[in-house]
């Protein structure tokens, strides 16, 4: 189940990504790694975050996915692109699982500032 493409990409990502949540939870059963890390950092729950799929998102949680984690390329982490995305469900679920909103990226900016700058005035009043 932690078989990687030429890219570090899992199934576990893939279907993250995708938003299938019974496949994701399959391959967490069948003891799929959860925090892998593709190539340039990105994890399952990153690649969900970014997507806006809550259902996915909750269920790597619940199953201890690194909620903090930055990925290489810019340091972003899941409540960085879901605030920056204006995924509101998903920053909101991210913040009542304890995401740091004061982890800045390698520019300086944080979730908050991305959903100002995205024009996210839902998100940026759930991040203030």
């Amino acid at each position: 189940v932690n078989t990687t493409d030429d890219c570090g990409w899992t199934a576990l990502m893939k279907a993250s990504l995708h938003g299938h949540l019974e496949i994701t939870q399959l391959l967490l059963q069948q003891g799929a790694t959860i925090d892998l890390v593709d190539s340039g950092g990105y994890t399952a729950l990153l690649l969900a975050a970014s997507n806006n799929h809550k259902p996915v998102v909750m269920a790597l949680l619940d199953k201890g996915a690194a909620i903090n984690h930055q990925e290489q390329t810019r340091g972003w982490t899941a409540l960085i692109w879901a605030s920056k995305r204006g995924h509101i469900e998903t920053v909101q679920l991210l913040l009542e699982r304890n995401a740091n909103k004061f982890i800045s990226d390698y520019n300086g900016k944080t979730a908050l500032s991305w959903a100002k700058e995205s024009n996210k005035p839902s998100v940026v009043t759930l991040l203030e």
